[in-house]
């Protein structure tokens, strides 16, 4: 299985999962849950006050698409799990979205980012 972590609103690929302890979740516990699976966060910039950011959901959302597409180089089936935390929620959907309408572009579809074989 691939897990990716997607944060949300002013959060960040790491702060976002990271206790106030120092224990980064994502790293610290979640291989043990999941023996095998390939691990990763998305980052993108969220910070909606005091930013000049010109990012948009469909900007993120492509970019991360297109690292799906990119490290997982042949049509895997391998599940993948999206751990989301606000604003990623938004992401992933558009990621859902982007797939179907452009599969053509992007060679894979919302069924093997939903339900893989």
């Amino acid at each position: 299985v691939d897990i990716i972590a997607i944060h949300g609103i002013n959060g960040n690929s790491k702060t976002t999962w990271t206790h106030d302890n120092g224990a980064f979740w994502i790293r610290d516990f979640l291989p043990d849950e999941f023996p095998g699976a390939r691990i990763y966060t998305y980052g993108y910039n969220a910070n909606i006050f005091h930013s000049r950011g010109t990012g948009d959901i469909t900007t993120f959302a492509t970019d991360l698409l297109e690292q799906i597409v990119d490290t997982r180089a042949k049509l895997e089936k391998r599940p993948i799990i999206f751990i989301c935390h606000s604003m990623g929620g938004l992401v992933i959907k558009q990621v859902t979205v982007l797939s179907i309408v452009h599969s053509h572009l992007f060679l894979i579809s919302a069924r093997h980012l939903l339900r893989p074989d």
